[in-house]
């Protein structure tokens, strides 16, 4: 997770719009494996980059990595400390706005993308 071309493309996301890149990590995260072949790989490197990069990327994906805390059925060998890992650079009031205040509109966001799914199948 530490190559050189890793960093290089943590570096072209951190110079394209915040709000561009998070949703598509969002979508990546949401997958679990549905479509994304290695999902797991995948979302521990980029809960892993979340934890590294400005707070902005963390927090918008904070709803998501908290569902998906809360989730029993993640594969197996997902290592759910990457998770953490994401959360840890947030302090406790973007904690509290953008999970503990916003279940609602989180689910509505996450039924929205399991609607579309649905549809592209």
């Amino acid at each position: 997770m530490n190559s050189p071309a890793r960093q290089e493309a943590v570096q072209t996301l951190l110079g394209m719009e915040w709000h561009v890149v998070t949703a598509h990590l969002i979508h990546v995260l949401l997958d679990q494996g549905k479509t994304i072949q290695d999902w797991e790989y995948y979302a521990e490197g980029l809960c892993s980059m979340l934890g590294k990069i400005p707070e902005v990327y963390a927090s918008h994906c904070a709803p998501v990595i908290a569902w998906l805390l809360s989730q029993s059925d993640l594969p197996a060998d997902f290592d759910r400390a990457y998770l953490f890992e994401a959360l840890k650079t947030l302090s406790k009031d973007t904690i509290t706005e953008k999970v503990a205040r916003k279940p609602c509109s989180l689910m509505a966001g996450m039924n929205r993308h399991i609607r579309s799914r649905a549809r592209m199948e």
